[in-house]
């Protein structure tokens, strides 16, 4: 069953995302503060909408797809704001990551209302947004993600439900924490190699098929790196944002993150390098320079 959908930031990660929606024959009234990126939205067939509040005043079902849980709660609860304008019996769905007691707080201010909310962070990236292929990991009531599980299949192949609201944030700072590892860690094994006279393409073919492979090494090395594009389309600001997020959450737990703390000191250099509107790829070009090697220089590996 088609529905009318709000989607609420359309950047780098939701314009392909709210086209996934279009393309599943659903309406879409987007908004976003950039107007280029409400122009790009409408070039795929989103309606272009004046006001977050004129998104819910249309939509059911509002999507958000934010940097981070400040300006989720300025679309949510702000002049002209989602809050304003959805009816009781209306549904927000944050994919954004975002801080998870931000989330629950959220969630029961919406909840007084008469509203649902899930929180859905993504992983995937860009590529996954593109095929509607993303990994969905949903907090909230059960019943609210049967009601918008039609839509999340429209943008993602694997939806799991982790439990009350903001365990799908919890999960995403997790995940983002070792995505973040994994690259940094990876560079420096590739650097050690490649210094010590070994093939980079080789090194690469090798940690696809033995225990070090990761992520980073089978997807993002050959598919970035190697090519020397660096276009992954995930800047790296936002996983310093994502480690500080998660450094909250562990101080909150009295979880000590000795490996989260020393990565989220790599990624904080690199910004001060001046990488942070950079793809977070960039952060190789930080450590080859380091290490004085310079990594790859072979032809893209197509996308999956």
């Amino acid at each position: 069953m088609t529905q009318s959908i709000g989607f609420i930031g359309v950047g780098m990660m939701g314009l392909p995302m709210a086209a996934r929606l279009v393309q599943a024959g659903h309406q879409v009234l987007a908004w976003d503060l950039d107007p280029a990126a409400l122009a790009r939205s409408a070039e795929s067939g989103a309606v272009p909408a004046a006001s977050c509040r004129e998104v819910a005043q249309q939509c059911p079902v509002v999507i958000t797809m934010l940097p981070s849980s400040r300006e989720v709660e300025a679309v949510v609860l702000g002049p002209d704001g989602i809050l304003s304008g959805a009816a009781p019996g209306g549904v927000l769905v944050d994919m954004s990551t975002s801080l998870p007691f931000s989330t629950v707080q959220l969630a029961r201010t919406l909840s007084a209302a008469g509203l649902a909310m899930l929180d859905a962070p993504v992983a995937g990236g860009v590529v996954g947004a593109r095929q509607g292929a993303l990994c969905i990991m949903v907090g909230g009531e059960e019943k609210t993600l049967e009601r918008c599980r039609p839509l999340l299949l429209a943008m993602g192949r694997q939806i799991f439900f982790m439990g009350g609201a903001g365990a799908g944030h919890t999960m995403k700072l997790a995940s983002n924490f070792l995505a973040a590892l994994s690259v940094a860690a990876s560079a420096e094994a590739f650097s050690l190699a490649v210094k010590a006279g070994l093939d980079a393409a080789a090194v690469a073919e090798v940690l696809k098929v033995s225990s070090g492979r990761n992520y980073a090494t089978e997807f993002k090395f050959p598919r970035y790196v190697l090519p020397r594009t660096f276009d992954d389309g995930f800047r790296l600001e936002l996983y310093v944002k994502d480690l500080h997020l998660l450094r909250d959450v562990a101080e909150h737990y009295g979880v000590v993150m000795p490996i989260g703390r020393t990565v989220q000191q790599v990624y904080e250099r690199a910004e001060a390098q001046g990488l942070g509107k950079e793809s977070h790829t960039n952060i190789v070009r930080m450590i080859e320079q380091d290490a004085g090697v310079v990594i790859g220089g072979r032809p893209p590996v197509p996308a999956p």
